[in-house]
């Protein structure tokens, strides 16, 4: 009797370590931006798996638009700080940023139209590039533009708002290590208004470097938070689902 027991046992713990395996191989499997290996795959894919993305929402109430954002155990909904030239917000998590402006150089507002008018974005010129993203994290002083594309990839796709209107989603991607990937959304309101609203995708670095901050830390800062980079993405969709303008 007490060897059937233990049998039974034995075959438990067999079934639950196949189905650990196969639930890890199926996490390791999965595409989220790295192209890590091993185990430096594993715990970025699983961290960012079990990230927390709450259900629980608030809702941001402002003048020009209203969206909703997640609402986390330790967050307290947002107020804008505004002046004379707009205002700006930020989530408690420092994960969503969104900036609109009073007064736009015409330049900027111009070509954004431009943009949004054809079928596919056109080549984005420095100055917006810079309006966009104005200081990208690279040691190249600024005016150096011309070395602007040897640091970054940039993509431009036109998207839309669920409850109506048109943005320009554009993506600065990092061609070297420890720089970060970002997301930004430049959109219009309907009384003419220019806003913003940015991520920070992934903090780009190798494999070695994840390694050896996340695995044989010998700082307090670890830089790589795949937690972070999951909630970015939730929270830029959120923002394009639930974004409303104002009447």
């Amino acid at each position: 009797m007490i060897k059937k027991i233990l049998m039974i046992q034995v075959a438990i713990l067999v079934l639950a370590a196949a189905g650990l395996g196969g639930f890890s191989w199926y996490i390791y499997k999965k595409d989220f931006g790295v192209t890590y290996k091993g185990r430096a795959r594993l715990d970025y894919n699983w961290k960012y798996h079990f990230a927390e993305l709450p259900k629980e929402e608030y809702t941001f109430n402002g003048r020009l638009f209203s969206y909703k954002y997640p609402k986390f155990k330790v967050d307290r909904e947002i107020a804008p700080i505004e002046d004379e030239n707009g205002g700006y917000l930020v989530d408690g998590h420092w994960v969503l940023t969104v900036i609109w402006y009073k007064k736009d150089p015409g330049i900027i507002k111009t070509e954004f139209l431009r943009h949004l008018s054809g079928k596919e974005p056109a080549a984005l010129s420095w100055e917006f590039r810079d309006w966009l993203h104005p200081n990208p994290p690279y040691a190249e002083p600024r005016g150096h533009h011309e070395d602007y594309d040897n640091f970054y990839e940039t993509r431009a796709e036109k998207i839309m708002f669920k409850h109506g209107g048109e943005a320009l989603l554009v993506s600065f991607l990092s061609k070297v290590p420890d720089r970060a990937h970002v997301k930004i959304i430049a959109g219009i309101t309907p009384g003419g208004q220019l806003f913003k609203a940015s991520i920070m995708v992934r903090y780009n670095v190798s494999q070695e470097t994840y390694q050896e901050l996340v695995f044989f830390p010998h700082t307090c800062m670890r830089i790589p938070n795949p937690a972070h980079d999951a909630q970015s993405v939730y929270f830029l969709n959120k923002f394009i689902e639930t974004l409303e303008f104002k009447k």
